[in-house]
C-alpha cells in the first residue's frame, strides 16, 4: 500500500552514513571534511559517473555526426542531408548536457558549498541516478532525458536543485522496477499528487468571477474560462515564482499521509504549509484512490492502443483475418513490454466478426482495482467524482482568508529584514481604520508574518543558504514548468 510506496525510490541513509544535526553544527568545515569524508567522496564519485556517462553519449554523437558528413559528400541527396541536420542537432544537444553538468558540478559541488541536507539526503537520489545510468538493462534512450531534464534545473535555487534531482532519481527508479504495472502506478500516482497540489495551491491565491465576468467570458452552456470553475487564477508573476515552493510546501504536510518526501525548504511560508497543509490532509488523500491512480494508467495505455491501431489500419495490415490476429499479436506483445502483461487486456478479438475491440479506460481501471494483488493498494478504492474535486478546490479557495503566503524573492537577510518591515508597516497602517474585529484579524496576521520571517531568517543564517536563483530567474523557469 502507501507503505510499499513511500519508499519507492528514496531510502533513508543507513545509521552509519547519516550525519546528525548536531554533529554538523558542531564542526568546522576542516572538521567535516574530515569526519564526513566517506559521504563527500560520495557526492563526487556519482556525479562523475553521470558525468561519464554525458561524454561517452556526446562521443557516439559526434561519431554519428561525422559519419552522415561523410555520408553526405558520396550521396548529397535530400535524405542524407536531413540525417546529416538530425546528428548535427543531436551532437548541439549532447554537448549542451555536458557543458550544463560540468558547470554545475566545477561550481555548486565543491566540499565547502555540500550542506547537511545534501550529504544525506541529495546523495541518496545521486547514487540511484548514478546505478540507473550504469544499469545495461535500461535502454540509454529512456535514461538521456531523464538526464536532460533534471540538467535544466541545476541552475536554480539549491531547493530547486534538491527537487529537480530527486525527480530524476524516482524516474530512474521506476524505469529499473522488473514489474512495469506498478512502476507505471507510481508514476501515475506521483502525476495526480502534483496535479492536485498545484490545483490546490493556485486555488488558495485565486479570485472569484464576478457576475460581470461570467456573464462575459463564460456564456450561457459554458464552463468558466478559468481552469479552477468558479474562480479565476491570480495574474501574479510573484505567485508563478512562489507556485512550485508551495507545491512542495503542501507535499511536505502530506509525506506521512502519502509517503512523500519531506524536503525543507527556505521559500516557502511555514504558516502556509501549517495552515494550508491541513486542509491539505483533511481533502487530497481521499482524491488519490487505488480506482482514481488506475484510471490514470488506463487512459495511457488506452491511448498507445490508439496509436498501434493507427498504426496497423492502413496498407494491408489488417486486410484478412489472419493478419489481423498477427497485428493483434504484435501490438498487446508492445504493450505487455511498455506497461506489462496487464495491459493487453484492453485489447480483445472478436472472432465472430474477426475485429480488435478496444476497451475504454473506465472498464480497465474498473477491472485492474478490483483486484486487490494487481496493484498496490491506497487507503480507498472508490471512484472519484468531479464533485468530489470541486469541493477541494473551494476549500483551498478558503485558504486565502486564514494565512499570510507573503513572498519572499531575495536570498538575503538584509532584503528580508527591509521587506518584512515594509511589509509588516502597511499592516500597521491598516489598522487604524478597522474595527476591533478586525484589528484582532490583523494583529494575527502581523503575528504570523513576523514568525515566519523569523523562521526565513534563520534559515538564511545555516551554511550555504545564500545561494538562491533570482526572482526573475525563478519566475522564468517557473513558466518553463520546471522547479525553481
Amino acid at each position: 500500500g502507501v507503505d510499499q510506496l513511500s519508499a519507492h525510490f528514496s531510502p533513508e541513509p543507513t545509521h552509519d552514513q547519516a550525519i546528525s544535526e548536531s554533529d554538523w553544527k558542531n564542526l568546522n568545515l576542516a572538521q567535516r571534511l574530515n569526519r564526513f569524508k566517506g559521504q563527500y567522496q560520495e557526492v563526487a564519485d556519482h556525479w562523475q559517473t553521470i558525468l561519464r556517462f554525458a561524454e561517452k553519449h556526446l562521443a557516439e554523437a559526434g561519431r554519428a555526426h561525422e559519419e552522415a558528413r561523410q555520408n553526405v559528400a558520396i550521396h548529397p541527396g535530400e535524405e542524407s542531408k536531413c540525417k546529416l541536420e538530425a546528428a548535427s542537432k543531436l551532437k548541439e544537444s549532447r554537448k549542451e548536457l555536458v557543458k550544463r553538468l560540468t558547470r554545475y558540478v566545477g561550481e555548486k559541488t565543491a566540499e565547502g558549498m555540500l550542506d547537511l541536507f545534501y550529504l544525506n539526503q541529495t546523495r541518496q537520489h545521486l547514487a540511484e541516478i548514478a546505478k540507473t545510468v550504469e544499469n545495461q538493462n535500461i535502454p540509454d534512450a529512456e535514461k538521456m532525458p531523464l538526464l536532460e531534464e533534471m540538467s535544466f534545473g541545476l541552475d536554480v535555487c539549491k531547493e530547486g536543485v534538491a527537487m529537480n534531482i530527486m525527480e530524476c532519481a524516482s524516474q530512474c527508479h521506476l524505469k529499473s522496477l522488473p514489474n512495469k504495472l506498478h512502476a507505471a502506478y507510481q508514476q501515475a500516482r506521483e502525476e495526480l499528487i502534483n496535479t492536485y497540489l498545484l490545483m490546490a495551491v493556485r486555488a488558495s491565491h485565486a479570485e472569484e468571477w464576478s457576475p460581470e465576468e461570467n456573464a462575459k467570458d463564460i456564456g450561457p452552456g459554458k464552463a468558466p474560462a478559468g481552469s479552477l470553475g468558479d474562480y479565476k487564477e491570480s495574474a501574479s508573476k510573484t505567485f508563478k515564482s512562489l507556485e512550485i515552493h508551495e507545491v512542495q510546501s503542501l507535499r511536505n504536510a502530506l509525506s506521512k499521509e502519502l509517503g512523500l518526501d519531506y524536503l525543507a525548504d527556505r521559500h516557502i511560508s511555514m504558516n502556509y504549509q501549517e495552515v494550508v497543509g491541513q486542509i491539505a490532509r483533511d481533502k487530497i488523500p481521499q482524491l488519490i484512490t487505488t480506482h482514481n491512480v488506475a484510471k490514470l494508467v488506463a487512459e495511457k495505455v488506452v491511448q498507445r492502443a490508439k496509436q498501434l491501431l493507427e498504426e496497423n489500419s492502413s496498407g494491408e495490415k489488417l486486410a484478412s483475418p489472419d493478419k489481423i490476429l498477427d497485428a493483434y499479436g504484435a501490438m498487446s506483445s508492445t504493450l505487455m513490454e511498455e506497461f506489462g502483461p496487464e495491459a493487453k487486456a484492453v485489447f480483445e478479438y472478436d472472432t465472430t466478426i474477426n475485429s480488435i475491440v478496444l476497451l475504454n479506460a473506465d472498464d480497465l481501471a474498473e477491472a485492474w482495482s478490483a483486484s486487490p494483488t494487481l496493484l498496490p493498494q491506497e487507503k480507498s478504492t472508490i471512484k472519484v467524482e468531479q464533485q468530489h474535486v470541486r469541493q477541494m478546490v473551494t476549500a483551498f479557495f478558503q485558504a486565502d482568508r486564514l494565512v499570510i503566503s507573503s513572498p519572499r524573492p531575495s536570498n538575503t537577510r538584509a532584503y528580508l529584514a527591509s521587506g518584512g518591515d515594509h511589509f509588516l508597516g502597511s499592516i500597521h497602517a491598516s489598522i487604524h481604520q478597522q474595527n476591533d474585529d478586525e484589528k484582532k484579524k490583523a494583529l494575527r496576521r502581523m503575528q504570523l508574518a513576523q514568525d515566519s520571517l523569523a523562521r526565513a531568517n534563520q534559515h538564511l543564517s545555516e551554511p550555504g543558504a545564500n545561494d538562491a536563483a533570482s526572482t526573475a530567474q525563478n519566475a522564468q523557469l517557473a513558466q518553463n514548468g520546471r522547479v525553481t
